[in-house]
């Protein structure tokens, strides 16, 4: 499934993305747009972190995890509810208290699970795979006739080689994996998107009654226009434990079968948890600098909003250069960046190439609360994002920079976002913001603790992302049986 989402055109005959073919034929977006990698590059993308990794290590690894889960499996299978996903994995501190409910995250670690994928490639290469993209976008059709060719021409050169040749496979490895004992709650957090095994057991287990279970994973939902990935999975799940939304406000979508549970809100990780005080801030840290984090989405991405490829990726990346080449600050020592350091997003030469030298930290040595803690910082990011709520949640001022994103939000939930417009807590506009930048800088502390600020940043965290219990204590709560009962 991984696969599916994140592979890449290789010849010019041959399309590999079908969501954003489809909107590049119907003229929804531009070739401008979209970063198509050439065979070769694509090859050192994929196998890059593989070739580093020691072999012996992770045959060692896998067969132990193969152990484990057969354990499991035989007499340790959970019976109240089976989590599988490794950001919960990962979020929990107490995961020896329920190591039999979450190590089932970690099956596609196995050894067994490497010779799985290698069947599943020796099928993939029997795959006819050509089309002639070019000969379609010649024809004079209607859009809709457009699209009844592609979806019957091209589902099945895009179905996952896992659930169309490989089923039977897949099928079997689900399985062999999962426990026979179907648990009363199967719960995840994202892991839908690219586990195609969990994603068999999920349909095995909700045929035994069982109820499955998503928890919001990352910021950006509960007030678009258009959200399919959020569309998708209140249409998929049971249960949606929403950051503190409690209704999709998507147009035209009002049919769906998950029920919304917004009280207890973002299921924050231990380390998140860090309360800060401005008086600290002001006496410790004398400097203040911008930090920037940096959103590293694909041009090739399974989430399109109402503005395809996320609203271009290098259009919201020039509003940055814009905004940074207009303030009235020394950027190579006074900015911090913060992104990933992959050279396939290639944001540090990205900024770099229009800016000099900056100083930019890996996403992936410290979280983003552990790194706001460390430094007095106005913090500025182009998305509506966790990163973004993050730094709202524990007080730190912060603007979004949020362009042409801004039209997106459904009529319903402007009045929210307007009142952080008109109080300068979000832009549309990256010259504005350099502007307002220039003349507040030096006095953002009596900007941003002052009451009406304030209240702006309560009512976007009341909204979106309400923060009152961890990742353990609400995974705790599905050990009784009846916990859901009530919200059925």
């Amino acid at each position: 499934m991984n696969a599916f989402y994140f592979s890449f055109r290789r010849k010019k005959e041959i399309i590999d993305n079908l969501k954003l073919d489809i909107l590049l034929i119907l003229g929804l977006i531009k070739d401008e747009n979209i970063k198509w990698v050439s065979s070769h590059d694509s090859e050192k993308i994929g196998y890059r972190f593989t070739a580093k990794v020691n072999f012996l290590s992770k045959f060692i690894r896998g067969i132990l995890i193969d152990l484990i889960l057969i354990i499991i499996k035989l007499f340790f299978s959970p019976r109240n509810y089976l989590a599988c996903d490794i950001d919960i994995l990962n979020k929990s501190k107490l995961f020896s208290k329920k190591f039999n409910k979450l190590i089932f995250s970690l099956h596609t670690k196995t050894f067994t699970h490497l010779i799985y994928t290698k069947k599943l490639q020796k099928i993939s290469k029997k795959r006819n795979k050509n089309f002639n993209l070019e000969k379609l976008k010649r024809n004079q059709l209607s859009i809709e006739k457009k699209i009844e060719f592609l979806v019957e021409k091209l589902i099945n050169l895009y179905m996952p080689t896992s659930i169309h040749d490989g089923f039977g496979l897949t099928l079997k490895r689900t399985k062999s994996i999962f426990p026979n004992r179907i648990p009363n709650h199967v719960i995840t957090s994202s892991i839908f998107n690219k586990d195609t095994i969990f994603n068999i057991f999920t349909i095995i287990a909700r045929r035994e009654n069982s109820k499955f279970v998503i928890l919001q994973h990352g910021g950006g939902y509960g007030f678009s226009k258009i959200n399919d990935e959020e569309e998708f999975q209140l249409k998929l799940s049971d249960f949606f434990f929403s950051w503190g939304w409690e209704k999709a406000v998507i147009e035209n979508f009002d049919k769906y079968q998950s029920k919304i549970i917004s009280s207890y809100g973002y299921q924050y990780y231990m380390k998140e948890n860090i309360k800060i005080k401005k008086e600290l801030l002001n006496s410790k840290f004398s400097k203040r600098k911008i930090y920037i984090a940096l959103n590293q989405w694909e041009k090739i991405d399974l989430r399109l909003f109402s503005f395809p490829s996320s609203d271009a990726r290098e259009k919201k990346q020039m509003n940055l250069v814009k905004f940074l080449q207009n303030i009235n600050l020394n950027i190579s020592n006074e900015v911090i960046f913060r992104g990933d350091l992959d050279p396939y997003f290639g944001l540090k030469d990205f900024f770099e190439d229009h800016l000099g030298i900056v100083q930019y930290k890996n996403r992936f040595e410290n979280s983003l609360i552990e790194d706001l803690s460390g430094g007095s910082y106005l913090f500025i990011t182009d998305s509506n994002s966790t990163a973004w709520l993050q730094a709202l949640s524990i007080n730190i001022p912060s603007i979004l920079l949020l362009g042409n994103e801004y039209d997106d939000i459904n009529l319903s939930k402007v009045p929210i976002f307007k009142n952080c417009l008109n109080q300068s807590l979000i832009f549309k506009d990256p010259l504005l913001a350099s502007k307002w930048i220039n003349s507040n800088f030096s006095k953002i502390d009596l900007w941003w603790y002052s009451k009406n600020i304030q209240k702006c940043r309560l009512e976007i965290l009341n909204n979106y992302f309400k923060k009152n219990l961890n990742i353990d204590e609400l995974i705790d709560k599905f050990d009784n049986s009846n916990f859901l009962t009530k919200n059925e």
